[in-house]
């Protein structure tokens, strides 16, 4: 099997009016946030940008999530977890129907593994490939756009170069995370 058997998809670049208003929000960190929930709870900006990304949601799975991270970061700060990882599950194996997830940053967007990378047999959880990873064989997301990515891709959040107020919404398809 292979972690990264394809790139992410750029789905949809964001109109900058969004984009501003976006950049409004006050910091905040909801992680799996039932969508009914999120809908309700979450201010207008990010509300508007959840609907206009469910177009994409395949409707496939018991549970839809919502994540919105707004933080403001500082220079040399990472955006999340800076190592090679995947998100819901450790060993890509698992047998749930794998996860999908649509993701929208503004700045310094996650990063993804460019290469397909072996997962043998004999391995049980991703970390046993990262060390593998060449340091340059990565792509970053566009800003300001929707990506899809899944279960299979290795992924890190990006170092910070400037002081900034990054905005986050994901939105994930699972059988895994119960909320």
């Amino acid at each position: 099997m292979f972690l990264n058997p394809s790139l992410p998809q750029c789905l949809s670049t964001i109109d900058a009016d969004l984009i501003r208003e976006l950049e409004t929000l006050e910091p905040t960190f909801n992680k799996h946030v039932p969508l009914r929930k999120a809908l309700s709870d979450f201010p207008a900006p990010a509300v508007k940008l959840i609907e206009h990304m469910m177009q994409w949601v395949e409707g496939k799975h018991k549970k839809v999530l919502v994540d919105l991270k707004v933080a403001d970061l500082k220079a040399e700060d990472y955006t999340c977890i800076p190592g090679w990882h995947i998100d819901t599950v450790t060993d890509p194996r698992h047998d749930s129907l794998p996860e999908n997830h649509l993701i929208y940053t503004n700045v310094f967007p996650t990063e993804f593994v460019r290469d397909p990378v072996e997962f043998s047999e004999d391995k049980y959880h991703f970390v046993d490939v990262t060390d593998d990873i060449p340091k340059d064989n990565y792509i970053s997301a566009k800003p300001n756009s929707i990506h899809k990515y899944g279960r299979f891709h290795l992924h890190r959040g990006a170092q910070v170069t400037s002081d900034c107020r990054r905005v986050l919404v994901r939105i994930t398809e699972t059988d895994v995370i119960h909320k």
